[in-house]
Order: C-alpha cells, then sequence, then structure tokens
C-alpha cells in the first residue's frame, strides 16, 4: 500500500511541479509568484482578479520580431506595439506646481516602455505656458491641472533611446493642437531627434511599400512622426497622419465585439491608398483594475475582426492603456500575433522560420507531441527515483559524529542553487529548523553556517587556532591563489604591508585624494538634462577611479579592455563551479586570464620607462632596500594584490554608492541634510577648487550615510573560513578542511544594536560609539578586516560631494532590486538628473 501511495505522489508532483517551489527567476508565465524577482525574464508578478486568482507571471516585454525573422522587409510588413496616451503616468509629479486632475494612461515611463519593446508613442501635444506640453484636455486648450510635462522632456527619452539602440525604430503619433508657428519643428530640433528624422519625400504615396527596415537602420532614419493637424506637412514637415494611415475608432466605440469602422478623420479601414493599419483597444475613461481584461482575448478577437474590416490587411500597430496589464500574453501576445501573420502567415511570429515568407510556419504534429510527452514522463520518473537515492546517499555520507545539524543536499553541488536563489531566506529557514550552527553543501564545498554573533567574533580574531581564510577552490581560480584574502602566515602579511603602504591614511591624504577629486569632477560632469542608469555609472566610477590611481591608466582601449574583463570576473566569483563552455564560472576563468595578459603587459612596460608616475604600481615595484617599502612581492604576487585591489573596491564602492544614491533618493530630509553638509564646503571654494582631507574629515554625516548604506543593503553577506584542524566551536566538532561561513548580514538587522532596524536612518551613525561595538563586523576583523575601508569611504564621499553639489534627480520608474547574491538593479537603476 506505501507502494501505490508513494506512486500516486509522484504523479502528482509531476503534474503540479511546473507550478510550485519557483523562485528567484525560474517562474515561468502564468507560474504563481510572490515578486517580479520569482518570475523569468521577460515576465514580472501581477494580480489579475478577472482572470486568475492571486499573483502570477505575466508577458512584460515584446518579441523581436527583426531578430526572430528578418529585417529586410517594407516598414509596413511589420506590427508595433503601442502605448496610448504614453506621457500620462501614474505617479508622475506635477510640473505646474498644480495638483493634476485628469486621467492617466501607462504605469511606467516613456523609457521603461521603449525598453520593454514598445514602439509606437501616441502624445497629445498643446500650446501650453510659452511651450509645446504633453497634456490631457479638450477644446484644444491645456490647463495646470490637466498638463503632465514639457514635450522636450519626453522627446530627450526618445532620444537617449535612439541614440543607446541603433538598431531600433520608433513612431510617434501626434494628436496635435500647437498652433505657435515652427512649434513642433523647434522643440524636435531641440531633442536632438531630427537627427533621425525619417523624411517625408520618402513616405510612400498611394499605398505604396514603405522602404525597407534594413535601409532605414542604415540611412539613420529611424524615426517616424506623424500628426493629426494638416498644415504641418507644409509648414513643418511633418507627415499628416491621415495620408498615409488608416485607424479604427478609439474609446468605448471601438470595443464593442464583431465591429470595427474607422474613425471620424480617417479615411474608411479598406481605403489600401494608405499602407498603415492602427487598431485602438482601450476604453474612453481607463480604469487599471480592468485593463488587464482588455489587453488579452478581448484585444486579439478586436485585431481579427478590424483585419476583416480593413480588406484582409493586419494592423501595424495595436494602442492600448497600461500596456504590461493581462491575463497572461496580453498586448505582447497579440503583437506576435500581428508579426506571425504579416511575416509568415502563422499564427505567432515564433513559429515563422528565420528569413521565412508567407506560409513557412513552423509547427509540431499532435503525435509527435504525445510521444514526446510520455518519454518525458518516463524520464521523469526515472529521474525521480534517482533523485530520492542520491539526496539519501549524501546524506549518509556526511552523518559523522559531532557535526552540526543540517542537509547537505545534492552530490558535488550541495544546496548552492538554494542557496544562491533564496539567500536570506534560506539562511533564516534552515537557522529556524537547526539552529545558528548548522551544516551544509555550498559554493563546491561541505560547509558549516554561523549566524551566531559570539561565535563569528570569535573566529575573527583567532585566525591562529586553525580558522583560516577559505574560499573555495572556484573562487581561488578567478581571484588567483595569491589573492590577499586567501592567503596566511607571512605572505598575508607581506600582502597586507604592501597594501596598507599604498592605501594608509597618509597616502590617501597626500597622493590618492587629489587623483580621486580630479576623477570624480571629470566622471560627474555633463549629466545634466540626462536620464542615465546609476548602476552602470557607478560601476564605471569604481572601476576607472581605481584603475587610476594604481596604474594611472586614462580612459581609453586599455580602460576598456580591463573593464570587460573585469565585469566578466566579478560575476563568477559568485556561480556553480561548472568549467564548462557558457557557464559564468568558464567565462570568469578566461576573464582572469585576460586580466593577467594585460597587467602583466603593464608592468614590463612600466619597468622598461624611465618616467614615474607616482601611483601604486610604481610603489609596488621599488626595490626591496627602499625605504618606502617594508616588503617585495613577485610579480605573480603584485598582479594578484591588483585584482585584489579593483575587486574588492569594485564591488564595495559602486554597489554602496548606487544604494545610497537610491536610499537618500526615497528620504528626502536624509537627502537635504547631506546636501547642506556638502553646501558648506563648497562654501568657501571656488568651481574648481577640489576637497582636501579636511574637508573629508568634516563629513561627519556623509559617512553616516555610508555606513547606514552597507548596513542597509549589506553588501557583504559574510565571509568564508577553513579548519585547519578538527575544531570545536559550541560543543560541536567541525573537521579538519570544511568550511565555516561566517554569515554577519542578520546582525545589521539584530533590533537590539539596531533599533527599528528595517528604516534607513544615518542620524544613528551620529555617535560614534556604534561602529566601535564588538558586533560591527560591516569590514570584517580581526587580522582580517578590511584595509581599503578608509579609501572606499573617501571615494564614496567624494562622488557624493560633486554629485549633490552639482544635480538633483529623481528616480525614472520603479527599478527592482535584488539583494541576494549581490546587490544588484537587473534592469538597471536610471535617474533623471537636473542641475542643481
Amino acid at each position: 500500500m506505501g507502494t501505490v501511495r508513494s506512486f500516486v505522489l509522484l504523479i502528482h508532483l509531476i503534474s503540479i511541479g511546473s507550478s510550485i517551489a519557483c523562485s528567484n527567476g525560474g517562474c515561468k508565465l502564468l507560474d504563481p509568484c510572490s515578486s517580479d524577482s520569482d518570475c523569468e525574464v521577460g515576465t514580472y508578478c501581477f494580480s489579475c482578479p478577472e482572470g486568475f486568482s492571486g499573483s502570477r507571471c505575466v508577458r512584460s516585454t515584446t518579441s523581436d520580431q527583426f531578430k526572430l525573422v528578418n529585417n529586410s522587409l517594407p516598414f509596413n510588413k511589420y506590427a508595433f506595439l503601442t502605448t496610448h496616451n504614453s506621457y500620462a503616468i501614474v505617479g508622475e509629479p506635477s510640473h505646474t506646481g498644480v495638483p493634476r486632475i485628469t486621467f492617466n494612461n501607462q504605469e511606467d515611463s516613456v523609457t521603461q516602455q521603449l525598453n520593454n519593446g514598445v514602439r509606437a508613442l501616441m502624445l497629445d501635444t498643446y500650446d501650453f505656458q510659452n511651450d509645446v506640453w504633453l497634456c490631457h484636455s479638450s477644446g484644444g486648450k491645456c490647463y495646470d491641472f490637466t498638463a503632465f510635462e514639457p514635450a522636450l522632456d519626453t522627446l530627450k527619452e526618445v532620444e537617449a533611446f535612439l541614440a543607446s539602440n541603433p538598431l531600433e525604430i520608433i513612431t510617434i503619433i501626434l494628436e496635435d493642437y500647437v498652433h505657435a508657428p515652427k512649434g513642433l519643428a523647434n522643440v524636435f530640433n531641440q531633442s536632438g531627434l531630427l537627427n533621425y528624422w525619417f523624411p517625408l519625400s520618402r513616405m510612400p504615396q498611394n499605398g505604396q511599400d514603405w522602404p525597407l527596415i534594413s535601409d532605414m537602420v542604415a540611412k539613420n532614419q529611424r524615426l517616424l512622426v506623424f500628426s493629426s493637424m494638416r498644415s504641418k506637412q507644409d509648414t513643418e514637415g511633418i507627415a499628416y497622419q491621415w495620408n498615409f494611415m488608416v485607424e479604427n475608432q478609439y474609446g468605448d466605440d471601438g470595443m464593442k465585439a464583431s465591429i470595427c469602422t474607422n474613425r471620424t478623420e480617417s479615411n474608411p479601414l479598406t481605403d489600401t491608398t494608405k499602407s498603415l493599419v492602427l487598431v485602438n483597444h482601450f476604453p474612453s475613461i481607463p480604469v487599471e483594475a480592468t485593463t488587464c481584461g482588455h489587453n488579452s482575448a478581448s484585444l486579439v478577437d478586436m485585431l481579427r475582426t478590424c483585419y476583416g474590416a480593413a480588406g484582409n490587411r493586419w494592423a501595424n500597430f495595436v494602442a492600448v492603456d497600461f500596456y504590461k496589464r493581462s491575463e497572461g500574453g496580453g498586448a505582447f501576445q497579440a503583437t506576435d500575433m500581428l508579426n506571425g501573420k504579416l511575416l509568415c502567415g502563422c499564427d505567432d511570429v515564433h513559429s515563422c522560420a528565420p528569413g521565412s515568407a508567407s506560409g513557412a510556419c513552423t509547427t509540431t504534429p499532435s503525435g509527435r507531441r504525445m510521444a514526446l510527452m510520455e518519454l518525458a514522463l518516463a524520464l521523469a520518473f526515472g529521474f525521480l527515483f534517482a533523485c530520492c537515492g542520491l539526496l539519501r546517499w549524501n546524506e549518509v555520507r556526511y552523518r559523522k559524529k559531532g557535526l552540526p545539524p543540517g542537509t547537505m543536499g545534492w552530490p558535488l553541488f550541495g544546496e548552492t542553487t538554494e542557496f544562491l536563489k533564496q539567500g536570506p531566506n534560506f539562511m533564516k529557514n534552515q537557522r529556524a529548523r537547526y539552529g545558528s550552527l548548522f551544516k551544509s553543501h555550498i559554493l563546491g564545498c561541505p560547509t558549516v553556517v554561523c549566524m551566531d554573533p559570539e561565535i563569528n567574533r570569535y573566529i575573527f580574531m583567532n585566525e591562529s587556532k586553525g580558522l583560516v581564510p577559505g574560499y573555495p577552490q572556484s573562487m581561488l581560480d578567478i581571484l588567483g591563489e595569491r589573492n590577499i584574502a586567501a592567503v596566511t602566515g607571512p605572505l598575508h602579511k607581506s600582502m597586507r604591508s604592501a597594501m596598507l603602504n599604498l592605501i594608509n591614511p597618509s597616502m590617501i591624504r597626500d597622493q590618492l585624494l587629489p587623483k580621486i577629486d580630479e576623477f570624480m569632477r571629470s566622471h560627474l560632469s555633463n549629466w545634466n538634462e540626462k536620464v542615465i542608469d546609476i548602476q552602470e555609472k557607478t560601476k564605471e566610477m569604481a572601476l576607472f577611479s581605481a584603475l587610476k590611481q594604481i596604474a594611472s591608466i586614462e580612459s581609453g582601449p586599455e580602460s576598456e579592455a580591463l573593464k570587460a574583463a573585469v565585469f566578466q570576473l566579478v560575476l563568477g566569483t559568485l556561480s556553480l563551479p561548472i568549467n564548462l563552455p557558457g557557464t559564468n564560472y568558464r567565462r570568469a576563468f578566461q576573464a582572469r586570464r585576460r586580466l593577467v595578459e594585460i597587467l602583466r603587459k603593464i608592468i614590463e612596460k612600466r619597468r622598461t620607462s624611465l618616467s614615474s608616475h607616482g601611483d601604486m604600481l610604481d610603489l609596488l615595484l621599488l626595490k626591496a632596500d627602499d625605504e618606502c617599502m617594508k616588503a617585495k612581492l613577485n610579480d605573480e604576487q603584485i598582479i594578484d594584490l591588483i585584482i585584489a585591489l579593483v575587486y574588492s573596491g569594485y564591488e564595495t564602492v559602486s554597489t554602496t554608492t548606487m544604494m545610497a544614491i537610491k536610499y537618500l533618493h526615497d528620504h528626502p530630509k536624509a537627502l537635504h541634510e547631506l546636501r547642506k553638509e556638502h553646501m558648506e564646503i563648497r562654501k568657501e571654494k571656488s568651481h574648481e577648487e577640489g576637497i582636501d582631507w579636511s574637508d573629508y574629515k568634516s563629513m561627519a554625516f556623509t559617512r553616516a550615510v555610508i555606513f547606514e548604506t552597507l548596513r542597509m543593503a549589506t553588501v557583504v553577506n559574510g565571509v568564508l573560513r577553513k579548519t585547519t584542524q578538527d575544531t570545536k566551536l559550541k560543543g560541536f566538532v567541525i573537521p579538519k578542511g570544511w568550511r565555516i561561513y561566517v554569515y554577519t548580514r542578520e546582525i545589521n538587522y539584530d533590533p537590539c544594536l539596531y533599533p527599528e532596524p528595517l528604516s534607513f536612518n544615518p542620524w544613528r551613525w551620529m555617535d560614534r560609539s556604534l561602529d566601535t561595538q564588538q558586533h560591527f563586523m560591516i569590514f570584517g576583523g580581526g587580522s582580517r578586516l578590511c584595509p581599503g575601508k578608509e579609501l572606499g569611504t573617501v571615494e564614496i564621499a567624494t562622488f557624493l560631494h560633486y554629485f549633490v553639489t552639482r544635480y538633483r534627480y529623481e528616480e525614472v520608474g520603479r527599478a527592482v532590486i535584488l539583494e541576494f547574491p549581490r546587490v544588484e538593479a537587473p534592469n538597471g537603476l536610471r535617474i533623471r538628473v537636473q542641475s542643481y
């Protein structure tokens, strides 16, 4: 009977396995989810009571029809997702000083819309405040309480996207109420969009085909603009919309099932002298809660209805409100259907064979599907039985007397996948089951995880008692066997001495701070009136600043080569140790080789040079009897020391700076206090005068912001140690050769140490005794206390100084921040920057 129950259980697990236990990017379309980070790329977690219960992963991006099939057909042979009133964004602050009383039609910024695959924008333009504004209104007039923002702001976002994406084409459809002479032409000129303008002279007449997509890209004519005002075609060279496209009725009248008629201004939908077709599908009054239904099955039905009404022509543009809301595929799937129909006659563009023409669909016969399902079921049974056996064998293998309780997971991989995916939740769950000291198998090593503050402090302070650095072999392969964080004994003392000679306070004050100041002033120039990804900018800042300090490397091919290698190396340090093509581990290992080769050439070139650069590399290459050096290292050790300097500083400085910008944005009171401190420093200085050591030491609140950011973001979750002998901890025996993961993350959220620990409160650090208490482990402890603590703080403080005194900023959209295994914004953290 038990065997039968087990068999039934296996069947049940197979049937529901696709809908449970997914997280951290593992959830597929329509899988249940709890947050956006659970869902796979191209989807997000959304609740649509009309379509399903709870929250599920639904699509959030389009498919690239150019890559899937080809880009060598005329423009009118493709379909493009279009947002209705793209500028009318939920939460957009008032730019007139008067609270806005009007409808919203979208939730994402225009930049986010474009990044998610929207390729046509519907904008309403009005004369307002002696400028051109985007506005909801009636009667052709804009008011303070219906205005959204100057059109120039949105057009600059479009320009930034086109500049960064040289293969993309964007269409702007204007409901135009601008009567000021050359008003629209001027604003397009100011935005820089004329550089991408598709000329009126190339637009086809009488329903002919448009130029090829590939030709439009080659000529950089990648912006099509249509106006609803006829006169603009003659006076400003902006195409009159109804000369080139037909459009169905908008609003409630355009959403009646099985009915598709043209709007009043448009020629009949059957007029084939207009080669473009626009289908609207949105109600007269937008309601977020009901939009997921509008953007699903009824949208596809309307597209099919309009296909017949337009003389068997599929739409080129499909316009919707709240474009990401749906019951699954939504407007994105509808666009895929349109491209499938237009490009190859299939029901989905993914069914088109690459480079295909009409009729070239790839389908799977039902008989073959059934055979594949039967084979998959058989394989699943075998796999489940094998997994049960492997899990049991691995638990028995590590069942030694005296070990802490816990689980070991799979052979070789252990619980690495769960650790990397679930991170803090994995740790909390294991602690709840087994206590603050438990065994596991992560990053290729049998490991004891310690979450006890007292024991963690003991481990930090007692390296001499057999508790040495314990980075797994996979990480040593990437960072180097002679990495300062991994070596022990005399070599560690020599390398630490060499590093401290490079970055001690007097060196920072006299040599490094002037270089950092010069670099930051240059790096932060020309950000005004731009939308930037602060994550990318802080990464570049941390890396290029380090390269300048270490080897006087300026911007150029050499720094770009190093940047590519370092970025890839960082990704591999927290990855499964699988040395196979395509894995992060393999790519990081190859990046290290490139990095070592570049650094070796730099060292050889420096040795033959007769000039002095006054940088860290000069000091490292000094002879052993030089008064400035207490220890001499060989070239391999110097290279590993440089890699350690770049890696540790890059990861910590860039992430902490990015998160400080994020926290300050979300806490205006703290930003005001920080800016006040830095404005006081600048008050006595000229515009070109840099900051000095006394200025830095006066930045008490800045230091508090940095420490609070390190605590809240927890850039470093813990460190690894290795036992060189059997070691007793809390009554347990840790075998020789095992790793101990000193997990310090939870200390940062201990309410006994930090009242209201989940609140961003820099003022708590104004009490200088807080960072001297015994459980303060943000920078490590013992002989391994981070030697670059002061240098990193100086870099972040200098960046913040020039950033807040030069600029004010606001976040564009709502960035997703992942906390583990590293703190990052997977889709970027974009801010709009303006002069202060």
